[in-house]
């Protein structure tokens, strides 16, 4: 389906593909969604799915004048959660390395990514500070170096528009707190690192609002500013994606 992929965005205007490399099913363990092509990953660090060439997905792509964005599933639901330092470890030292830096013969990056977009980089509620997901980012950005960095982050209308969902809408201030709190994600220190902010601020169905599409508006027109006051704070070049829900299951 390669081809089909890459014709398909390549003619509706897009300039990117994001890709899912890896998926998390427990601490220091996943699913290397792409084929194995160095032969060096070693079976314990995750089984291998081998979904798809990526090194022949990316020639594709680039050849087409799209960017491929690996994007790479951090903690979940359940556990590990950005408390347990050993998963760190081994999303920076073994998956990103894999990613990253993995070589052929003549010392060029086997996988040519255009960057790495962190998906479920959060806490799953509850009380937390944003200091272990702050620590993984900072990890990550030393290990991938210049690489482009993107992250998905929590933009729910709860926690802009409280329980009324009437865009009476929290303050930055309080939006800020809430999003760290709940899934020690502060934008502001996240901006420091990334290279991309995606917040995921749209879904198919409207959500909580359904067919009030003023107020839906509303609510989006709220998450970008507050998301730009972020990276401004934050003294960032970051720029700011995103993210939109297409279809419903």
């Amino acid at each position: 389906d390669v081809d089909s992929i890459v014709r398909t965005a390549k003619n509706a205007g897009l300039d990117t593909l994001y890709l899912h490399c890896w998926r998390t099913t427990g601490s220091q363990s996943g699913e290397l969604r792409i084929q194995d092509e160095s032969g060096t990953w070693n079976p314990a660090w995750g089984r291998k799915a081998g979904l798809v060439t990526l090194s022949r997905f990316i020639d594709k792509a680039h050849a087409a004048g799209l960017q491929v964005v690996g994007v790479v599933q951090v903690f979940r639901a359940g556990g590990p959660f950005p408390s347990d330092r050993a998963h760190q470890t081994h999303m920076v030292e073994r998956v990103l390395r894999y990613l990253v830096h993995n070589y052929d013969g003549r010392g060029r990056r086997r996988y040519q990514l255009d960057g790495i977009a962190f998906d479920y980089i959060r806490w799953f509620g509850g009380s937390h500070a944003p200091t272990e997901v702050d620590r993984f980012l900072r990890a990550a950005r030393a290990e991938v170096g210049a690489l482009p960095l993107h992250a998905f982050v929590i933009a729910s209308a709860f926690s802009f528009d409280g329980s009324s969902y009437d865009n009476r809408f929290r303050s930055y201030a309080a939006v800020r707190s809430y999003l760290s709190q709940n899934y020690g994600q502060d934008w502001e220190s996240m901006a420091k690192v990334l290279d991309v902010l995606m917040p995921m601020a749209y879904t198919a169905n409207g959500h909580v609002y359904g067919t009030q599409l003023a107020r839906m508006e509303g609510y989006l027109e709220v998450v970008a500013r507050y998301a730009r006051r972020a990276i401004t704070n934050a003294g960032s070049r970051c720029r700011l994606v995103p993210a939109i829900r297409t279809w419903n299951s």
